[in-house]
């Protein structure tokens, strides 16, 4: 006897959880992505350094005199940069940066829709992967971060000794410069940051699920440059010394891991603000307290 198959309603076949829509690999063309990371990496970067140059004018109406040699010139700079004034318009000048990056991250999508008039349009969520996390809750990273920061930077510690930023320490030596560095370090650096590397960048960089390999093998090469780059840019930040830039790579590399696990560029944006807030409020008691 003919065996009957049950019809089923291709309106009714039961239809993969698209909640995270990573899984399905529907992003924007890889050349609109790596404009799109090209153009954040600019909006950040060098944004930060052609800010520099109107400070440094106006640092240079205020401290510098005729008749002073070049040498001169350069301690009155560097003296003014570092005092509370200077640390101030410095801390603007890169939450500045930092803000222009946000607003191109979530701008540029919308109006390349309008330019491009494509049928196939996507929102920022999928050039920068900013779906629900799968996996792990937000509220948890949050809880781990503090966790993992207070064991990674203790090990950092006994294993290469000192692992401060002489940059960072100054931020937080005076409670002005310690007020006004307090969002930028905490909310407006981490976010532009993540949505550059972890977010654009490393988008660009993931291949295609219609590439035969390995869900693991697809993240490799983006975590391991976006982690590498990330460190590298940091240099410019004062990280100088191996215990800083073992511990700065070791948080990239946590970083990069949650958005492999999670699909999302929101749990590392959520894990960079928590790292960076417990280490503004160490720097700042430890300033203020003189422990």
């Amino acid at each position: 006897m003919q065996e009957i198959k049950p019809f089923i309603d291709p309106v009714q076949e039961p239809r993969p959880d698209l909640t995270n829509p990573s899984l399905t690999d529907d992003r924007p063309p890889r050349a609109n992505l790596w404009f799109y990371a090209g153009l954040l990496l600019f909006a950040y970067l060098p944004t930060q350094l052609l800010l520099v140059v109107p400070l440094l004018a106006i640092a240079t109406l205020f401290v510098v005199e005729p008749g002073m040699t070049q040498e001169q010139m350069e301690l009155a700079l560097g003296t003014f940069l570092q005092s509370e004034l200077g640390l101030i318009l410095l801390i603007l000048t890169g939450g500045l940066a930092g803000v222009i990056t946000i607003a191109a991250a979530f701008l540029w999508p919308g109006l390349w829709n309008r330019l491009s008039r494509s049928e196939n349009s996507k929102d920022f969520t999928d050039w920068l992967a900013w779906y629900r996390p799968e996996w792990l809750g937000l509220w948890v990273i949050p809880l781990a971060t503090a966790a993992l920061s207070v064991v990674l930077s203790n090990l950092a510690v006994l294993v290469f000794g000192n692992v401060e930023v002489e940059l960072q320490t100054m931020l937080f030596e005076s409670r002005a410069v310690a007020l006004a560095a307090i969002i930028p370090v905490a909310l407006i650096a981490p976010l532009a940051e993540e949505l550059v590397f972890r977010g654009a960048l490393y988008n660009a960089l993931l291949p295609d699920r219609k590439i035969d390999l390995p869900e693991w093998r697809r993240h490799l090469m983006p975590f391991v440059i976006t982690s590498l780059a990330f460190t590298a840019v940091h240099l410019l930040a004062g990280f100088e010394s191996i215990g800083s830039l073992i511990l700065l790579l070791m948080l990239s590399g946590y970083l990069g891991l949650l958005r492999f696990v999670t699909g999302s560029v929101r749990a590392p944006v959520v894990a960079h603000m928590t790292w960076n807030l417990l280490a503004a409020i160490g720097l700042a008691l430890s300033a203020f307290t003189n422990v």
